[in-house]
């Protein structure tokens, strides 16, 4: 099981530092993922390394959800 050094439910998320470190560890993974596959289709329950899949799915999420806030404040800008 593919874990990162030091993830674990007792970190602070608050913390901007750790939340960057976070972030970029992840980024990683995702690059190194796309060297093996060629995409960076993650699925959401990916077995070989659930944390990335887990976040990836995270990031869809809120890409979604700021896309469908554009998209409503274009349609109330337009009336």
């Amino acid at each position: 099981e593919y874990k990162h050094e030091g993830e674990n439910s007792n970190n602070n998320n608050n913390n901007p530092i750790d939340r960057q470190a976070r972030w970029d560890r992840m980024f990683e993974a995702l690059v190194q993922y796309k060297s093996i596959h060629g995409d960076t289709l993650v699925p959401a329950t990916y077995p070989d390394n659930p944390q990335l899949g887990n976040w990836v799915d995270n990031k869809r999420q809120l890409y979604r959800l700021r896309l469908g806030a554009e998209e409503e404040d274009n349609n109330n800008n337009n009336n």
